[in-house]
């Protein structure tokens, strides 16, 4: 069995990085019994797991409304700070386009990108 890893997050959302359980119970029933799952620093999940069954459960885990992306050092989602009130500002949800827009490539550093200051 070759063991691979892949990323896990809810994407972009009002109030910050935010599972909903329905999720959760779908990660956990599909992976099975001995897969890893890991959280990360950078508010997403690390699934590893039989390398034979990712593209099915990535798909089960897509229908869920969960953004399956390469793991290590590529860019993903953005991530925003919860203290800030960023919700509140006008135009908060020009970074959710973005992060859709946003190629997923290889890269050496974790790219930042702040918002009015908001660091």
């Amino acid at each position: 069995m070759t063991v691979k890893k892949f990323a896990v997050t809810p994407g972009f959302e009002v109030g910050g990085t935010l599972f909903r359980p329905e999720q959760l119970a779908v990660l956990g029933s599909t992976v099975g019994p001995d897969a890893l799952i890991e959280m990360t620093t950078f508010k997403q999940l690390y699934v590893a797991m039989d390398e034979e069954r990712i593209s099915e459960v990535q798909e089960q885990l897509k229908q869920v409304g969960l953004e399956v992306h390469p793991a290590g050092f590529v860019s993903k989602s953005l991530i925003t700070c919860t203290f800030a009130g960023v919700q509140r500002m006008p135009g908060w949800m020009s970074p959710k386009g973005l992060t859709k827009r946003w190629p997923i490539m290889r890269c050496q550093v974790r790219s930042r990108l702040d918002m009015r200051g908001v660091r």
